[in-house]
Order: structure tokens, then sequence, then C-alpha cells
């Protein structure tokens, strides 16, 4: 489904068979863990939901007159635009969690996220200025239950400006295996390794 230009559902589809035309089987998509999707989208909202509901039936079981009507409207209005608020924080994560997602290939890391109905980032880092990788799992929850971020560090990265992070995802020491077997095959080594093989 095409809504605009920077919010298209086929979009992943055409990404990866443009890569795949290109690179054959030595692609590697990535997505984030089905588990964001229960914590940050349905738990938040059916925890909305349940507080809507409990606020309408609390409003609906008191005896209002006139002297509280005013006061009962202004905490509808209230209510209301928490609701909206929240509501479209929640449809923001889902949206985020249905488009996010990442293409590794042998030449380029490429990682589109979408960051709302009217706009998607794309961000693309060659495998030959990766200085590291690394497995981030600083949160015990992260430890529990075995997902964390994989952090792409260049070889011209200061203060974070030139790296890709890829969020909440499932068994990342075995991805970044996974990564590292795809982008090996044609990675061009680094000029400080090519010196270190020469004077050994």
């Amino acid at each position: 489904m095409k809504i605009l230009s920077s919010f298209d559902t086929d979009f992943e589809k055409k990404v990866i068979a443009e890569e795949v035309r290109k690179y054959g089987d030595k692609v590697f998509v990535i997505h984030k863990w089905k588990f964001f999707l229960w914590l940050h989208v349905v738990a938040p909202a059916l925890f909305l939901i349940l507080w809507f509901v409990l606020l309408a039936v609390g409003l609906a079981l008191i005896d209002i007159n006139d002297t509280l009507k005013v006061i009962v409207n202004v905490i509808i209005v209230i209510v209301m635009l928490t609701f909206v608020y929240y509501g479209y924080s929640i449809l923001k994560q889902y949206i985020d969690y249905l488009m996010d997602f990442a293409v590794i290939t042998p030449e380029q890391i490429i990682n589109y996220n979408q960051t709302g109905l009217f706009s998607r980032q794309g961000r693309t880092l060659d495998v030959d200025k990766i200085k590291t990788i690394t497995v981030g799992k600083e949160w015990i929850l992260r430890s529990l239950f075995n997902f964390g971020n994989i952090i792409f560090l260049s070889e011209w990265d200061t203060s974070s400006r030139w790296d890709i992070e890829l969020y909440f995802i499932d068994d990342p020491d075995s991805i970044k295996k996974k990564i590292l077997r795809v982008i090996e095959t044609t990675r061009v080594r680094h000029p400080d390794d090519v010196k270190k093989e020469e004077n050994k």
C-alpha cells in the first residue's frame, strides 16, 4: 500500500529484490524482534484502553449535578487529548516495528527507519569503512531475554556521528556472526591490518 512517497508498505520488498538481484543469496535482512511489538505496542495499547474504559465507567457511575458538569467536561476533554497523544505514540511504535529494517550486503549496511507517516530515513555505511561491530545489552531484561542493539562504527566515527545502530534485535550475538559472514566475503582490509601483516 502506497499512501505517500515516504509511506510505502512494499518499499522493503523492492529494496530487497534490488539487492538480491545484485548480490544473490549474500543478502541478509534484519528486523526488530517480535517482543518489541508486545512491549511497545500491545501492552501500552491494552493499558490505555483499560484506563479509558475504567475512567468512562467511573464517570458514568458518578451522580453528575449542574456544578460538576463543567469539571466532568474538562476531564473528558483532557482524557480524549491524552488518548489521542498516547494513541499516536503507540501507532508510531507499530509503524517502527512493521517498516524499520536493515539490509546487509557484501558491500554496504543499509538501515531504513520509518520515522512517521510522512518521513523515512535511509542510512548507508560502506563495509570497507566499518571499524567495529558492537553488541549492546546494558539492561537486565536484555540479558534475560537475549536481545539488544547492534552498533556499526565507521573509521570516521566521532561522537557517534557516522554510526548505524539497530535496536531491539533478537539474539544479537548470532546476528552479528551472520553479518560478519556476509560482509567478510568482499570486505577490503583496513590499512592498519595490511601494515601489521607486512611487519610479521
